[in-house]
């Protein structure tokens, strides 16, 4: 005896194969991923007393080279606060490097 309360599938006869219970494939990523660079933890270049330091004082010039862009702007001199401001972006990029361990040597800048 069959039962009668089933309707049969409409898109069962759309495809060969079709299974409504199988999960539709999924789409191509937009971009291809980049491999992120992994961290020998066994060896380091430098010390992490010396990541410290040096990331310390890289942070220090991204927030005195933000100040300074900030009043560039501020007192009407825009190339003062581009230019302080690219330096900072390159300070607080650097800064980044170094926290993350992708820095290969430290550089060491004090100004005097």
């Amino acid at each position: 005896m069959t039962n009668t309360n089933e309707r049969p599938d409409p898109l069962a006869n759309l495809a060969p194969g079709y299974d409504p219970n199988t999960e539709p494939p999924r789409p191509a990523p937009a971009f291809a991923e980049e491999p992120v660079e992994q961290v020998d933890f066994f060896f380091k270049p430098y010390s992490g007393l010396a990541r410290f330091g040096y990331g310390t004082m890289w942070v220090i010039w991204t927030v005195v080279l933000t100040a300074v862009a900030v009043g560039g702007f501020a007192v009407g001199s825009p190339l003062a606060g581009l230019l302080a401001g690219g330096l900072a972006w390159l300070a607080g990029a650097y800064a980044l490097r170094i926290w993350t361990w992708r820095a290969k040597r430290l550089i060491f800048f004090i100004v005097i």
